[in-house]
């Protein structure tokens, strides 16, 4: 299902974004098939989620998205990190990796916003270099055509190429690995106490939300 969808959706945007944006079938795939498909895969006791994906506003956007929100931390793109899949028009590269927000980025350090993106995200694998092992901590290698970066703030990413997809097993095995694992745990804990994250935009959405983190980790912890 997962395997089908990314390699069905890169497939289509191999030679560019199509001409036609309303009512296609990829666009609307990605905005609904994607958002069920994701969300069959995460866990049931996981409630505090939402998975949005997007092909663009109004027109194609040149790297259609799937993001899965950890709604403790942030309900869109706009603001924060989450999990997201980046599938890049005229490209047989698919990223899925825990991005920063680069609007948020943008608006609070202007022109300085990759590069303390980038800081921000070397803060953040400092407090889980175990993942180091199985993701990548580089930046990820896709064209930037359109005002928004979606290659600096990645904490972490692997890149898939779309003619050569793992199997189904192995892509859901990553995605849990990368969303449900110490990501969540030790960097949110860590942007709720470091003194120096204050000067960050990224803690201003915790809130309440935090204790139903809590309490699904510790739900899922009993699970394993």
């Amino acid at each position: 299902m997962l395997r089908d969808f990314l390699e069905n959706t890169s497939l289509e945007l191999a030679y560019g974004v199509p001409k036609i944006y309303k009512d296609h079938p990829t666009a609307i795939s990605i905005r609904n098939e994607a958002k069920k498909i994701l969300e069959g895969y995460l866990p049931n006791h996981l409630t505090d989620y939402k998975v949005e994906g997007s092909a663009g506003r109004g027109q194609w956007a040149d790297i259609p998205w799937v993001a899965i929100y950890n709604l403790s931390i942030t309900d869109r793109a706009s603001q924060g990190y989450y999990l997201v899949y980046l599938i890049p028009n005229s490209s047989d590269k698919i990223i899925l990796g825990l991005a920063q927000s680069f609007q948020e980025a943008e608006k609070e350090f202007g022109k300085h916003s990759n590069i303390n993106l980038d800081k921000q995200s070397e803060i953040m694998r400092m407090k889980i270099p175990e993942f180091s092992e199985s993701f990548s901590s580089s930046i990820p290698e896709i064209e930037i055509s359109g005002r928004l970066n979606y290659r600096n703030g990645h904490v972490y990413h692997i890149e898939y190429d779309s003619t050569n997809l793992p199997t189904e097993e192995e892509l859901i095995r990553d995605l849990h690995k990368m969303y449900f694992l110490e990501v969540d745990e030790i960097v949110i804990i860590f942007l709720l106490v470091s003194k120096k994250m204050k000067k960050y935009p990224f803690t201003k959405h915790i809130g309440r939300r935090f204790t139903i983190l809590l309490r699904d980790l510790i739900v899922l912890r009993l699970k394993k």
